[in-house]
């Protein structure tokens, strides 16, 4: 796979959790549905640091300073 078609899945996803995100109100979004489960805000705060975490690991990665 090459880095554009990477690119454009990442740009596709990010687009598509913005429309998700987009369907709660404000209230909803940060209530969780049961005692003890994550809202959806917290789904979502963990995909974003998720992800810049990966990110930045494959930005090392590219320059050669990247872990096991």
């Amino acid at each position: 796979m090459n880095l554009s078609k990477i690119a454009a899945l990442y740009a596709a996803h990010a687009d598509k959790m913005i429309q998700v995100i987009e369907k709660f109100d404000e209230n909803s979004f940060a209530r969780s549905t049961q005692p003890g489960e994550w809202s959806a805000a917290q789904v979502m705060d963990h995909i974003c640091a998720t992800t810049e975490k990966c990110l930045d690991n494959a930005l090392k990665c590219a320059k050669g300073k990247g872990e096991r």
